[in-house]
């Protein structure tokens, strides 16, 4: 315990000699192999989707817990279950780690801790205990905190009914969740508006483009999308051969939103030539 001048400014409290037992299995997942093949980003990008934007949920909980702690450390009697602020600091080490295995949901569990504080305070017994200045931080931290929570939760209610689905497969274009909204447009059984195939088209990767060429080639006009189509085929030459498969799903775009019959492996040049001739 760390006691500073006549103000009883504690900032680690009796219950930081647990830590140890929270950092135990952070270390062995840092030394595992296994967290190598982990996917984090997946369960962020899926998160994010229900709840965006994901990142302000985690930062608003982790606020809640360290101000928590923040009391505890100015009370003389602490808070029963809660840390001081270094020992809430050192707490969270575990739950960054284990983030990247889970996404947000350790942070997600970390709020059941300021909301059993919120709801402990209420009782006469902890107000005995914690003493009443206490319970009056914690009580309007608590109403704080859960206000915020609601108005996260209408935030999230706007930019989910306001986002396209394509800007929130750009951005997290690279997970599992997104590749697989990709392959249902790509199969026909998800639908966007065109400009929004045509977006996937300039800014996605490759792999993207090639995906949804067939649905822009069966949907969109040739004067704008045969360009685009010709630019995404030299994007997937240019990563070739990891692109090969790619690019021949583009030429088979090209091919039937053109009408040319171009063998297989045409360079971009002479695509772009053969359509400016039929013009």
């Amino acid at each position: 315990m760390v006691k500073t001048g006549k103000s009883e400014l504690w900032l680690v409290n009796h219950r930081a000699s647990d830590l140890p037992a929270w950092l135990i299995p952070c270390f062995l997942l840092v030394i595992s192999p296994d967290c190598l093949n982990a996917c984090g980003l997946c369960v962020f990008a899926a998160w994010d989707r229900v709840l965006p934007p994901v990142s302000l949920w985690m930062l608003w909980i982790v606020i809640w817990f360290l101000a928590l702690g923040a009391i505890a450390s100015r009370s003389p009697q602490g808070l029963s279950g809660t840390w001081g602020l270094m020992g809430s600091l050192l707490a969270l080490a575990p739950v960054v780690v284990f983030s990247a295995l889970l996404g947000p949901i350790p942070f997600m569990i970390l709020m059941l801790r300021p909301l059993k504080i919120f709801w402990m305070a209420r009782r006469p017994a902890c107000r005995e205990q914690w003493g009443e200045p206490s319970c009056s931080r914690v009580h309007r931290v608590g109403l704080t905190g859960l206000a915020c929570l609601v108005a996260l939760g209408v935030l999230s209610s706007v930019i989910r009914s306001e986002r396209p689905l394509a800007d929130w497969i750009l951005k997290w274009q690279n997970t599992g969740p997104a590749l697989g909204q990709v392959r249902m447009i790509e199969r026909g059984s998800e639908s966007i508006p065109l400009e929004h195939l045509r977006k996937l088209i300039r800014q996605g990767s490759p792999a993207m483009a090639a995906a949804v060429a067939k649905p822009l080639a069966e949907t969109g006009t040739a004067t704008e999308d045969v360009p685009l189509l010709i630019d995404a085929l030299a994007n997937c030459r240019a990563h070739s051969p990891l692109s090969e498969q790619d690019a021949l799903k583009v030429e088979a775009a090209l091919q039937s939103m053109t009408g040319l019959s171009l063998a297989t492996g045409t360079s971009v040049e002479e695509w772009h030539n053969r359509w400016a001739a039929t013009r």
